[in-house]
């Protein structure tokens, strides 16, 4: 079996390839100008545990936040992303198989060249729902990443809308109309896309 780059799996590599590995090529998707970017192939197998009309919409606000350096291939200029996940709040049953889950996380990026990092606050809500599933139905036959997409949605459910999750504790650094807008959101489970 090959991985997604197309290249043998970790247990099949050699140290250097281990030790070196390749620049992720990424996926070009279409942004709101017209134009077009990419998205990490992680990002983009991701992005279909999203509902289908909510997928185009934020991959395409996922590429434009993608800063060019992720694709990179010279190791002075390369960045790297991870998603630094400090709690996820228990799901809560918003209507008849919809829920929303709350996500307090960090999204740390390091330049590769002199260990630099951005770290962003990435505090979100997210509300999923149920969904029907259908099974591969060449699975032998199926490529690496026809699999992994199968396989998120395997779980049979998708999100359908991201949004800021209010924090109202100590840590919190909303000015008084955000502090009040996030009450409101809390008392009334109303969320806008």
């Amino acid at each position: 079996m090959q991985c997604l780059s197309g290249r043998e799996p970790y247990h099949h590599k050699k140290i250097e390839e281990v030790a070196n590995p390749k620049a992720d090529l990424g996926i070009l998707v279409r942004t709101p100008q017209g134009g077009s970017q990419k998205i990490s192939t992680t990002s983009w197998i991701a992005s279909f545990a999203l509902s289908e009309d909510f997928r185009k919409g934020f991959l395409s606000t996922i590429a434009e936040i993608t800063p060019p350096e992720v694709f990179s291939e010279n190791p002075k200029q390369g960045m790297t992303s991870e998603l630094v996940i400090k709690r996820i709040y228990p799901p809560k049953e918003i209507a008849p198989g919809q829920w929303r889950v709350g996500m307090v996380a960090d999204l740390v990026q390091k330049n590769r060249g002199d260990d630099r990092r951005v770290i962003t606050p990435f505090n979100k809500d997210f509300l999923v729902r149920a969904t029907d599933y259908f099974p591969n139905p060449q699975i032998e036959s199926s490529t690496d990443l026809q699999k992994a997409i199968y396989s998120v949605r395997a779980d049979r459910l998708e999100i359908y809308e991201i949004r800021d999750l209010c924090l109202l504790d100590n840590y919190s650094n909303l000015n008084e109309a955000q502090l009040k807008e996030c009450k409101i959101q809390q008392r009334t489970d109303n969320f806008i896309r």
